[in-house]
């Protein structure tokens, strides 16, 4: 441990006065009366304090409060010493010597209270040394007149170091002293084995228990940082989003007030067209819905179509030319009608078949052109005679074909067969097949 600076608060002749201490060794030098025992004490007591009890304590404590206790504020009484340890640590320790009260060790570094470490009624740094009160006020903090005795005795030096090593500062023999040395081996280490509970064992207990906390500290560390990293990360793509989408929204805002003066100059445009506003609907009589419903009829007219021919003026003189409709019965006779209907079955049946060379009438004996237009007409009547007299005289008119003319005996068996299955075909019905048959016969 090094004593780096004590501050006397309110110690003796001194108020807030600081004596820095060098990295070696410090000599305080100086006139009678300067403070020196001052110093000296001031640094024993910042270190150690005072006891903490009832009673008015012993001697020598009382003897120290008369000499240091300052006169004018004796309700005050404090030092303070900053302590560099082995360990690392800066300590900064503070006594209240007056009140015992506001006493406390203060790690510099993490700002943590460490004063548990080294209570005893008040913070005594001295067990940081393996030592107590007593026995530092003996071997480490030597006033003058110990000096002295010293000097004058010299083969009391030895009696000297064994009492306050042993017995902190009483009569005692050696052997008792490395009987309490023992003991406070014992008590203050102990044994380094598994089952053993001592400050030693406990110490290395806890320093594995930290080995494995800095490990797990360590990774957690390392987890963090790579979070950390994915972090700036995320913000960096974040803000790049971000920048994009404030630039989305300017171009989107700009369209918008294009539109919008667009929407504008339209609406100044038929402001200044239409100074008045329309007529509510509510406002409309039945004229004005006739008016509007004629004007959208013509917005939604279809285009119109140029027309060639006659004018409706021209057609209209001819209709007026025309004799005027005759008076009475104007119904078509039923026999006008069939008329038409033949005459309409022969044109057709003259499309599909074509034109065909003009033939010689076959020449059947006993059986004129008249006659066989009288059986066509029979044939083509719906109550058509029975088949086997047609068919009699069919035969009957194939027995008369002339030999020699062999070419007119085979169309005039084919006339007939036509006008077999005409008639056939008029008696179930299919009257146009049929009627194109009988003119084919013919």
């Amino acid at each position: 441990m090094h004593i780096e600076r004590i501050v006397a608060r309110a110690f003796g002749p001194f108020q807030g006065k600081t004596l820095e201490l060098g990295p070696g060794m410090t000599v305080v030098a100086g006139p009678n009366e300067s403070g020196k025992s001052s110093w000296h004490a001031a640094l024993r007591l910042a270190i150690t304090g005072v006891r903490r009890g009832k009673g008015p304590g012993t001697a020598a404590e009382r003897q120290l409060v008369e000499r240091h206790r300052p006169w004018d504020q004796p309700e005050r009484w404090e030092v303070e010493a900053r302590l560099a340890l082995d360990d690392g640590r800066t300590i900064d320790i503070s006594q209240d010597l007056a009140g015992k009260v506001a006493c406390r060790a203060i790690d510099v570094e993490l700002g943590r209270d460490v004063s548990d470490e080294i209570m005893d009624g008040t913070p005594d740094a001295s067990r940081w040394l393996g030592l107590d009160r007593e026995s530092f006020a003996a071997t480490v903090s030597v006033n003058q007149a110990q000096i002295l005795a010293v000097a004058d005795a010299a083969d009391q030096l030895q009696e000297h170091m064994q009492r306050a090593a042993a017995t902190r500062g009483t009569d005692a023999t050696a052997a008792e002293a490395i009987a309490r040395l023992e003991q406070f081996r014992r008590d203050a280490v102990g044994a380094d084995t598994v089952a053993a509970k001592g400050p030693l064992r406990t110490a290395k207990s806890r320093v594995d228990a930290s080995a494995g906390a800095l490990a797990e500290a360590q990774r957690l560390h390392a987890d963090y940082l790579e979070r950390g990293a994915r972090l700036d990360e995320a913000e960096r793509l974040s803000d790049d989003a971000r920048l994009r989408l404030a630039g989305a929204e300017a171009a989107y805002a700009r369209m918008i007030a294009a539109e919008a003066a667009g929407r504008a100059a339209r609406a100044a445009e038929l402001t200044a067209r239409y100074p008045s506003a329309p007529v509510s609907l509510a406002a409309r009589d039945e004229q004005a819905d006739r008016v509007a419903a004629a004007l959208e009829s013509w917005a939604s007219r279809p285009s119109g179509v140029a027309l060639a021919g006659r004018s409706s003026a021209e057609i209209q003189s001819q209709i007026d030319a025309l004799p005027a409709p005759p008076a009475g019965d104007t119904r078509p006779h039923p026999t006008v009608l069939e008329a038409q209907h033949a005459g309409a079955l022969s044109a057709e049946s003259i499309r599909v078949l074509g034109d065909r060379p003009q033939e010689p009438e076959p020449v059947i004996r006993g059986w004129e052109p008249a006659r066989l237009r009288e059986l066509a007409r029979r044939l083509r009547t719906r109550q058509l005679p029975q088949a086997a007299v047609l068919e009699a005289e069919l035969a009957r008119l194939r027995d008369q074909v002339t030999p020699g003319a062999r070419a007119i005996t085979i169309r005039a068996a084919a006339a007939g067969a036509c006008l077999l299955a005409a008639g056939l075909l008029f008696a179930s019905g299919a009257s146009v097949i049929g009627a194109a048959l009988l003119v084919l016969a013919l």
